[in-house]
């Protein structure tokens, strides 16, 4: 799934448009994780942009049915519904 389609779903699922960033191994979440944790990705409650690890992205490209495409999407639907403020 291309970025664009990502945050055409994104923007269904959150109510509002957003933005899909391949950035979150540079873009570091405001609630660093405990020790030994890797944050995938990470959305602010009711925000605009989701910021993901660029592998994530990568693997919402993967073909549809393998276990790399469902876990990106997976995580984007996670992460649409934060920024809707659920």
């Amino acid at each position: 799934m291309a970025p664009a389609i990502a945050a055409i779903v994104a923007a269904f699922i959150a109510g509002h448009p957003v933005n899909i960033a391949c950035d979150a191994d540079t873009a570091k979440s405001p609630t660093p994780p405990p020790p030994g944790y890797v944050v995938e990705s990470w959305t602010q409650s009711g925000g605009s942009v989701s910021h993901f690890l660029p592998s994530l992205c990568t693997d919402m490209g993967k073909p549809v049915g393998s276990t790399d495409f469902a876990h990106g999407l997976a995580t984007l639907i996670h992460e649409s519904a934060i920024a809707r403020g659920v």
